[in-house]
């Protein structure tokens, strides 16, 4: 779907102006741009706050272990110096324990698909609060030396299963980077990929809009040279101008210049701009082909009907002025080559009754 966008976008058989084609390009373009890079910019973020959540996790170990060390100390010689440096570490602790529950608890850090490393956060959390700070607290409040002893010996058995914990976590957070690290790497080669493609890309719509048009012309006048400009199709003419003519019930002028086939008694040829203009301000409405006539009478705000064949009325036309096409299937694929360049379509306009529905 999206090469055959990209096909008629980059051809005519698109209704769009060629600046607007170029801006939609540009505009898909960057649009595809953005969202590599931002993916790119969203997966290292991501990897940016896993390595500080491996590096608190670390100091939560290391600081479960300094709390039993200064218990144990204390065990053996109390004093309130150590009391407050366990508090102390207490704190430290849990407010690390905090700021890894937010960035546990935050979605783009920590996506659905990595539920692993989110739950045992959550049982380090619970094991904390239900087993290891109260504890440390039944160690600090017991009177007894030999009661406390008893009780470190659990504790200490009980901070090994922690520890443990921790490293588990530890390693589903490293996991889960790994995986990170690996998308990471695919964002980083689409980029490569993008900017190659990209590039290529570029060049064909600028050779389809701009190069190949201009060699198309150049072309179209080195023919026209070779035949001694005597080539002289008219393929935007419409061919039932008699039966239309026929159709309409009210009286009508022709113009145009010597040459042309006489379709009814009031012919005026080859009038001035001046003369062209009065009968166009005069006139109830008015019928022509893709022609000068058209453009003329649109920059006098008068519009009227056009009758369209192989050229493209987004393009060459007024949206004021009502134009008449059969189907888009019959435009000409390229629309800047010379008209000599191309051949008569009898059954490319609209039937005359098809006109006067809207005279």
């Amino acid at each position: 779907m999206i090469k055959s966008l990209l096909k008629s976008v980059i051809t005519s058989s698109f209704p769009m102006n060629i600046d607007k084609k170029i801006t939609f390009v540009l505009i898909l373009y960057l649009f595809v741009a953005l969202v590599t890079v931002g993916s790119n910019l969203l997966m290292t973020w991501r990897m940016d706050g896993k390595a500080a959540v491996i590096n608190d996790a670390g100091r939560e170990r290391m600081r479960s272990y300094h709390i039993a060390l200064n218990l144990a100390e204390y065990i053996q010689h109390p004093s309130s110096d150590k009391r407050v440096a366990i508090h102390r570490d207490i704190g430290k602790f849990e407010l690390t324990l905090g700021e890894l529950e937010k960035v546990n608890n935050h979605k783009s850090s920590f996506p659905a698909g990595n539920a692993d490393a989110k739950n045992k956060l959550d049982a380090l959390h619970i094991q904390w609060l239900g087993t290891i700070r109260p504890q440390i607290e039944k160690i600090l409040a017991e009177t007894s030396q030999e009661n406390q002893r008893s009780l470190f010996i659990g504790y200490r058995q009980q901070v090994d299963d922690y520890v443990k914990n921790i490293n588990d976590y530890v390693t589903a957070v490293e996991q889960s980077n790994a995986r990170a690290t690996t998308a990471l790497s695919i964002f980083q080669i689409m980029l490569i990929v993008l900017a190659v493609i990209g590039t290529v890309f570029l060049e064909l719509i600028f050779s389809k809009l701009f190069i190949q048009p201009i060699q198309d012309i150049n072309n179209g006048l080195a023919k026209i040279g070779e035949d001694g400009f005597g080539i002289r199709l008219n393929p935007k003419n419409y061919p039932h101008w008699k039966e239309l003519v026929s159709l309409i019930d009210e009286p009508i002028i022709q113009v145009g210049i010597d040459g042309e086939e006489q379709l009814v008694d009031d012919f005026r040829k080859n009038l001035s701009l001046k003369e062209l203009e009065i009968l166009v301000r005069e006139c109830r409405t008015w019928i022509s082909v893709d022609s000068f006539f058209q453009h003329f009478a649109w920059d006098l705000g008068k519009y009227g009907i056009v009758l369209w064949g192989q050229s493209d009325p987004v393009i060459f036309g007024h949206p004021e002025n009502t134009n008449l096409i059969k189907d888009r299937f019959y435009l000409r694929e390229k629309q800047f080559w010379f008209w000599e360049q191309c051949e008569y379509k009898f059954d490319c306009f609209v039937q005359p009754q098809e006109v006067i529905k809207y005279l």
